[in-house]
């Protein structure tokens, strides 16, 4: 009676091993088959030899799981690819200008979004907009132009001052472009680097 319990413990365990193994695989299947079709960045450093780039990032399913896990906003989303690419010398990090790409699922409300970096909630610090100007880039869906909307974050804190944003919507997702300067005259500098950028 006893060797009989023990065989259908040993099947029903082993029943519910291979049904937990089975619907882990088809989630990491799933997932993994939908991260395969997001594209990646590239960035062509013959086209603006100024620069460099550490390469293109694209997020690995663990990411999106660990992400899904502990996010706090639920209107926010984690890019599925993305690259920076910094101006001087290979491998300097310092106090220069950087520029960045990401793809993200979704939908992105423009206004809203640059009505957001105006109201800032820091009242020591003030953001005036600068100007805007018209670049394109390389997307899956051909070449697509977007305006660039630069600010100097005008404040006594030592953060880099001059900000720009820009945003390209496609069919399955958005490209959010930021440059990053240590003042907002600098921010001219980064149109070439943009342009260098690319999503295939």
């Amino acid at each position: 009676m006893r060797s009989k319990n023990i065989k259908l413990l040993i099947i029903i365990s082993l029943t519910f091993l291979l049904i937990a193994a089975a619907i882990g695989t088809t989630i990491w299947y799933k997932v993994d088959a939908l991260q395969d079709k997001y594209p990646l960045f590239s960035f062509d450093q013959s086209q603006e030899p100024g620069w460099w780039s550490p390469g293109s990032y694209k997020t690995t399913p663990e990411d999106i799981e660990n992400y899904e896990k502990n996010k706090q906003d639920p209107d926010s989303s984690m890019p599925l690819a993305s690259i920076s690419a910094f101006k001087g010398k290979k491998g300097d990090y310092g106090d220069v200008c950087f520029v960045m790409a990401f793809y993200q699922k979704g939908t992105i409300d423009i206004a809203n979004t640059l009505k957001e970096v105006l109201n800032t909630k820091d009242d020591s610090m003030t953001v005036n907009p600068t100007g805007t100007t018209q670049l394109s880039m390389l997307t899956p869906e051909g070449k697509k132009d977007y305006v660039l909307h630069q600010y100097d974050y005008v404040t006594a804190s030592a953060i880099q001052h001059g900000n720009e944003y820009g945003f390209i919507q496609l069919s399955d997702g958005y490209i959010k472009i930021t440059g990053v300067c240590p003042t907002a005259d600098m921010l001219p500098s980064t149109q070439a680097a943009l342009s260098a950028i690319s999503l295939t």
